[in-house]
């Protein structure tokens, strides 16, 4: 009978490779910052009008991200106290462009909101300009968003410190010499 003892080394593993790291997918810690989590802040008009909150939930992979944010309703017709929208955007280094657009069915436009801004090295702020134009002409302002949560990040960095773990948990898990 075949018993399978797990976790199982690839096949394609060497033991020396796994334990040390050398290996295809293991190795010295890659760094792995992406926008990914839940963002809180704000955006304003540059008429000087109120301040509007909203949260962002963002996924990121290699640069590219999409998401969808919430905010209080304070500008479309109906009843609907908050209001949807959904964004995609590139993330350049600490450069980040997004397209928000609000999702149908709200009462409200559906142009795309373009949002311009930078993030400090951390990626924890994003702090920029927004501007959009309708039939009423051009309509801008500026926006700061703060990191809530991670949405992974640390998990990444945890799972980095575990090949001196995993590789005193896989040499009990060695064939024995008969």
């Amino acid at each position: 009978m075949n018993e399978a003892v797990y976790p199982r080394k690839p096949e394609w593993f060497e033991w020396g490779e796994w334990i040390s790291g050398t290996g295809a997918g293991l190795g010295p810690r890659q760094e792995k910052k992406t926008l990914s989590g839940i963002w809180s802040g704000w955006y304003a008009y540059a008429d000087g009008r109120d301040r509007v909150p909203f949260t962002a939930m963002i996924s990121e992979r290699d640069g590219a991200f999409s998401g969808s944010t919430l905010e209080p309703n304070t500008f479309a017709a109906g009843d609907g106290e908050e209001l949807q929208a959904d964004i995609s955007g590139l993330r350049d280094g600490e450069a980040v462009d997004f397209v928000k657009r609000y999702t149908a069915g709200q009462n409200v436009h559906n142009q795309p909101i373009l949002y311009e801004g930078e993030t400090d090295p951390k990626l924890t702020i994003i702090r920029g300009d927004w501007s959009f134009e309708d039939d009423w002409g051009l309509l801008k302002g500026q926006f700061e968003l703060s990191r809530m949560t991670t949405g992974g990040v640390e998990r990444e960095e945890r799972a980095a410190e575990a090949p001196v773990e995993l590789a005193a948990l896989l040499d009990g898990l060695k064939p024995k010499a008969r």
